[in-house]
């Protein structure tokens, strides 16, 4: 094989390396200012065609104020992500309310929670008074689905309610079948209302319903409270008590309604 001569450097190369080692030399017998001065002055000249190219224009890209208007515009997305889902939940909640006053024969009088203040026997509810209307104590208070509680204090603009998770609050009540009444009252331990009294002659299927018997006049007869959970009996063992679950949700309440007369 014959092998091609390399081409061998003219003089002008040797200039260019000479003037390289040259400046190369004064860089470093220089100082750090002047390594500066020499590495701005590259950056305005010898530099400025390929950062024009590259868009970079006269200063760096704002990297940070970037990040910043993207955590913004993040945030701003995801405000208006949870104001949607609230808006969607506010909807349901309303179209619960809207068809269970349609089914329900009473006078219903619509009125927002605004508070929980709980008292030392258990859990009260501060309610909007409903424009123009009158509010007693004693009221009964209810939800989409049953029973909440009643009245207990009403004021200028806003009325108090005992739950039925409050101890002091005490529900004649029935079974929706057998039709043996009891008194309910609310267990904290067991988080759930107990059907006290029945007779031990009583048979409870968890199809069965536990309504307001309409006792001592306070709760209209037929209101529903819960559905049976279990049924013993009692520490006495000379009656049946019967665990019940509320049907209403009371953590999560937000617009009740006040029984009209």
């Amino acid at each position: 094989m014959v092998r091609r001569r390399a081409a061998r450097p003219v003089l002008g190369d040797w200039g260019v390396l000479a003037a390289a080692a040259l400046i190369c030399t004064v860089f470093l017998a220089g100082g750090v200012a002047l390594r500066v001065d020499a590495a701005r002055l590259l950056r305005q000249t010898l530099f400025l065609p390929f950062r024009l190219v590259l868009g970079y224009g006269t200063h760096p890209p704002d990297l940070r104020g970037e990040a910043e208007r993207l955590r913004l515009a993040l945030a701003s997305r995801n405000l208006e992500t949870i104001d949607c889902e609230e808006a969607r939940r506010e909807n349901q909640r309303l179209r619960d309310l809207v068809d269970f006053a349609a089914r329900e024969t009473r006078v219903l009088l619509p009125a927002e929670v605004i508070g929980r203040a709980p008292d030392r026997f258990g859990e009260t509810l501060i309610l909007a008074t409903p424009a123009g209307a009158t509010v007693r104590s004693g009221q009964p208070v209810l939800g989409v689905g049953g029973l909440v509680g009643c009245v207990v204090e009403a004021g200028a603009g806003e009325c108090q309610v005992r739950t039925l998770r409050n101890a002091a609050l005490r529900v004649s009540g029935m079974l929706s079948v057998s039709r043996l009444s009891g008194m309910l009252r609310w267990r904290p331990g067991a988080g759930v209302l107990v059907l006290e009294g029945v007779p031990l002659s009583a048979v409870a299927s968890d199809s069965e319903q536990v309504i307001t018997s309409g006792f001592g006049r306070i709760f209209p007869k037929g209101i529903p409270v819960g559905s049976i959970a279990s049924a013993r009996d009692d520490s006495t063992g000379m009656a049946r008590e019967i665990l019940v679950r509320p049907f209403v949700d009371l953590e999560r309440v937000e617009e009740l309604y006040l029984l009209g007369d």
